[in-house]
């Protein structure tokens, strides 16, 4: 089977290891959820030195872990963090709760009742807070003269 976005490259998805995926990824291909298909070849990594602007007690805590550079993708995604609003995560664990919602609304295909669902149960401790905090809130609200 050839990876209709390869082009000239030449990469099959069978020696690139999409073959095991196919059982799962070929529904989406027949239903349109996947718009396009790319394959990159095989690149080893490429360790660098830790960043110098590294928080001290990071490297301390990553050297003793044993780990004295980080790869060249790690290092990318370290400064596009501090340009910007990036958050990473490290896997599915733990997510932020619009990424998590988000997850949720394209792994049940739009189906907006667990979507809701899950949006509700994210703002209950919001509304408990509210609760128990609302005359506080309303008071620096009347004392800061907010319009």
């Amino acid at each position: 089977m050839r990876d209709p976005q390869a082009g000239d490259r030449g990469h099959s998805l069978a020696s690139s290891g999409f073959a095991r995926w196919a059982v799962a990824i070929d529904p989406a291909r027949r239903d349109g959820r996947i718009v396009a298909e790319s394959a990159e070849p095989d690149r080893s990594a490429q360790p660098v030195s830790l960043p110098e602007r590294l928080d001290p007690g990071l490297v301390e805590a990553l050297r003793r872990s044993g780990v004295e550079s980080l790869y060249t993708h790690q290092l990318r995604a370290f400064e596009a963090a501090e340009h910007s609003n990036l958050v990473i995560t490290s896997g599915t664990k733990w997510q932020v709760l619009t990424v998590a919602t988000a997850a949720l609304q394209s792994r049940y295909n739009a189906q907006w009742t667990l979507v809701m669902a899950a949006t509700a149960v994210a703002i209950v401790p919001l509304l408990v807070l509210f609760v128990f905090f609302q005359r506080h809130i309303v008071r620096s609200i009347v004392v800061t003269g907010l319009k």
